[in-house]
């Protein structure tokens, strides 16, 4: 005989606490950034592009060059990442994706409530996933800066793939997962 088991997927709420995430996310790291980098390039870019990676940066995603020609795309250049390329100023940014990520796995975990094991909390809180992986690839695309010429298209901006399996899958689903086991713990400690 088999257990059945009573568990619903909080896809809603992990929509909505994932997107809340990466908007703290990118509201930390914009506060720090805004006041202390210059950016200098030849493409003119907007600051919420700058700080958008950074953000991408801190999540270890990044930046690349790429050009594309026909049928043909080759990258140009090294991929950059803002925050190693900030010379140290800003290397505390790498602790900023973590904290947001753990406070709305357990926040998730904490809305699902109910008697679940361990690895179901976990569960529970890695679902801010789902928000945390749409707002990501969108904020990926959309600070991409693209130009195109003479039968050619480039593109600067965060790795697209990159972007989805570190920024939007990794990240909260390990951090969130530790913010529901977090949860967990806390709830049969008292």
């Amino acid at each position: 005989m088999v257990a059945k088991i009573d568990y619903q997927v909080p896809w809603f709420s992990g929509l909505i606490l994932g997107v809340i995430s990466f908007g703290m996310t990118f509201m930390l790291i914009h506060e720090f950034v805004s006041y202390g980098y210059q950016w200098t390039t030849m493409v003119d870019l907007e600051s919420w592009q700058i700080d958008s990676w950074f953000v991408f940066s801190a999540h270890h995603v990044p930046v690349s060059q790429t050009a594309s020609s026909g049928s043909e795309t080759m990258a140009i250049g090294d991929n950059m990442n803002l925050i190693k390329e900030s010379r140290s100023q800003f290397n505390f940014l790498y602790l900023i994706p973590p904290i947001p990520t753990f406070i709305g796995g357990l926040l998730l975990a904490d809305s699902v409530g109910g008697k679940h094991s361990a690895g179901y909390s976990f569960l529970n809180g890695a679902f801010i996933a789902i928000g945390y992986l749409v707002t990501s690839i969108g904020l990926a695309w959309f600070s991409a800066e693209s130009t195109s010429g003479l039968g050619v298209s480039m593109r600067i901006g965060p790795s697209l793939v990159e972007s989805f399996l570190v920024a939007g899958l990794a990240y909260p689903i390990v951090f969130g997962g530790l913010g529901g086991l977090a949860h967990y713990v806390v709830r049969n400690l008292s």
